[in-house]
């Protein structure tokens, strides 16, 4: 997901827009729709491009501009110049990184300002407080700890993996892994470096794996850290952290020698035995017309670098159909690039 930056208050305290009374936000899995009316106040607002944004709180923030929590979900809004009506309502889906835990939040809708030129300056115009509290339905750990961390090994246990969603909806790749980091980790996008990890498999919704143990490699990193223990899963946009336990402000210092009779670590998993299940390759994710960088968009195949720079240069669009406004995008290369892109 892309990084917003910090948000500020509307220059010299004037608000341009704000919203109405219909917006709500809905969840697919790692995807979420986010509806609002939006009431421009000046005829400013349109020299100005416009998002949304979607954080989740641990309570209701006291200033719009004060927003503490994970910004989980962003979408690009179609320029105002193209808006007939003052007042006018838009569902625009997204991709959303959804906060790792079992913690509720306060959802908070955004509309947010930004130059047409780039991400340097977010103003909040207004936000929108759910008064529901949100719970996410993520797979989690239940009762983990390490142990006999040293150079060369870890043990990790754990009471129970489960995955409280429904029945038929299975996880993706699970994945166990110790990440040693500069602070204790709050959800979100993080910086460190792996120190032990192995994969699990899937899991089906309403049930557990029990008693694991695990006897991991490790590679302790050379600084003191704050060690973390995380389940994460695999998704379309790779692997998202889904739950998490941080192991406390201990420091534990790596071994540099070991005996030299000290037999190879292997590792060990205590798991169920499950029957394999075939499963269909998941298709590569859609990349997103208004928010990607040049380089996603260039990876895309079929597109040059000069036609992704052409669209980074010529956005925000309404709709995928607009992209042959962009230098070097005409219908027959849309038809055939299409598929692989999105709006949002």
């Amino acid at each position: 997901m892309k990084k917003s930056p910090p948000l500020t208050a509307p220059a010299n305290a004037t608000v341009l827009a704000k919203l109405g009374t219909n917006f709500g936000y809905c969840f697919d899995a790692d995807t979420v729709a986010l509806t609002a009316c939006f009431r421009v106040l000046t005829p400013i607002a349109h020299q100005r491009s416009w998002i949304l944004q979607l954080w989740a709180c641990p309570a209701a923030p006291l200033f719009p501009d004060k927003l503490q929590g994970q910004l989980i979900a962003r979408a690009v809004l179609p320029p105002l110049a193209e808006i007939a009506d003052p007042v006018e309502t838009f569902t625009v889906q997204t991709s959303a990184q959804l906060p790792a835990g079992t913690a509720e939040h306060v959802m908070v809708l955004a509309l947010v300002t930004v130059s047409f030129d780039g991400l340097d300056v977010a103003e909040v115009h207004d936000v929108a407080i759910f008064p529901h509290r949100e719970t996410f339905a993520l797979p989690r750990l239940v009762g983990a700890s390490i142990h006999a961390m040293r150079e060369g090994n870890v043990v990790v246990t754990a009471a129970a993996i489960e995955n409280p969603r429904t029945a038929a909806n299975r996880s993706g790749t699970l994945s166990l892994e110790l990440w040693a980091l500069p602070v204790p980790y709050r959800g979100g996008e993080f910086a460190g470096s792996p120190v032990a990890g192995a994969a699990l498999g899937t899991l089906d919704g309403q049930t557990r794996w029990t008693n694991l143990e695990l006897t991991l490699p490790t590679v302790l990193p050379p600084e003191p850290a704050q060690f973390v223990l995380m389940l994460r899963e695999w998704t379309a946009a790779g692997y998202v952290t889904r739950d998490y336990v941080n192991l406390g402000a201990q420091v534990i210092a790596p071994v540099t020698e070991l005996a030299p009779s000290a037999p190879e670590i292997a590792v060990s998993v205590k798991l169920p035995v499950k029957p394999a299940v075939a499963r269909k390759p998941a298709r590569p994710a859609k990349v997103a017309v208004n928010t990607a960088t040049e380089d996603e968009l260039a990876a895309v195949k079929g597109l040059s670098r000069a036609a992704a720079k052409s669209i980074v240069a010529s956005r925000p669009y309404a709709k995928l159909n607009d992209l042959i406004k962009a230098k070097g995008i005409g219908p027959k290369l849309l038809a055939k690039i299409r598929s692989r892109l999105r709006l949002n």
